[in-house]
């Protein structure tokens, strides 16, 4: 199902002037790094540093957090439609429940950061480092992860619907019971990753590294 739609209705709420940020809003993340249910749509973080800032439930709808320091963030609930993060520092951030349709997090490090159950469709993940990162039970139809790394990271249960994970390193990662429908796994390293009880309907491993994975079916590959 197309998420297009969506996204593009949370677009034009962000071009309405009614719900601009405020300028107190920003310096207060600045400044103190705790803004929480703030409303910072379009807003310009660019290049901050911001470790640890307290951002959840947030509207950051189309803001330029792009290179910016959110290392340790706790932004649970936030919302990220189109919001530029890419080349980030968000190494063990909590994005929990996050809405980030349409998001770039383009080589950014999410190190260990937490996804669980993220709403992320059509997101860009390509490049980025997502070790140990948790994305279990996350929507991520239509992402995408091109050589992205996403080693020992947690996908299950996970929506894959249709994204792409072209060269994606995902060595030991966890994709049980995720929805692997139609991706794109062509070239990737999956050695070592646990995909048992998985819909692989559709999905392509063209030229994947397999040794040692276990499949949808509970059967190990060996090398």
């Amino acid at each position: 199902m197309s998420h297009l739609p969506l996204f593009a209705a949370a677009l034009s709420l962000l071009a309405s002037p009614a719900l601009g940020y405020r300028e107190g809003s920003v310096q207060a993340v600045i400044s103190g790094g705790t803004c929480n249910a703030c409303n910072l749509q379009g807003a310009d973080l660019f290049d901050q540093h911001l470790p640890g800032a307290s951002l959840s439930r947030a509207r950051l709808s189309g803001a330029d957090m792009a290179e910016s320091d959110l290392s340790g963030a706790i932004m649970e609930a936030v919302i990220l439609y189109g919001t530029d993060l890419s080349r980030a520092t968000l190494t063990d951030a909590h994005l929990r429940n996050a809405a980030c349709a349409g998001a770039s997090f383009e080589a950014s490090d999410l190190t260990g950061a937490t996804l669980h159950k993220a709403a992320c469709q059509g997101a860009i993940f390509d490049e980025a480092n997502l070790t140990g990162a948790d994305l279990s039970e996350g929507t991520f139809d239509g992402a995408l992860f091109g050589g992205s790394i996403l080693n020992d990271a947690n996908l299950a249960e996970a929506d894959l619907r249709g994204a792409d994970l072209q060269d994606a390193l995902l060595v030991r990662a966890d994709l049980r019971r995720a929805d692997l429908r139609g991706a794109l796994f062509t070239g990737a390293d999956l050695t070592g990753a646990n995909l048992t009880g998985a819909n692989t309907a559709g999905a392509d491993f063209t030229g994947a590294l397999l040794c040692g994975s276990t499949g949808a079916d509970g059967v190990i590959t060996h090398c």
